[in-house]
């Protein structure tokens, strides 16, 4: 399980079985999930990440 914070500073919870769903379903996000940390430093979505 994963823990990430939003822009507001709350506390998001990945599970691994979302995980899974997520990178099974979405192919295009498999071993992008660490990257999602860094979305929220940004802000926005950024071109780099994928």
């Amino acid at each position: 399980m994963k823990w990430f914070e939003d822009l507001h500073n709350r506390q998001i919870r990945l599970t691994n079985e979302r995980q899974g769903h997520i990178e099974t379903d979405h192919p295009e996000m498999f071993g992008q999930i660490d990257k999602i940390q860094e979305m929220r430093h940004y802000g926005k979505r950024s071109k780099n990440l994928v």
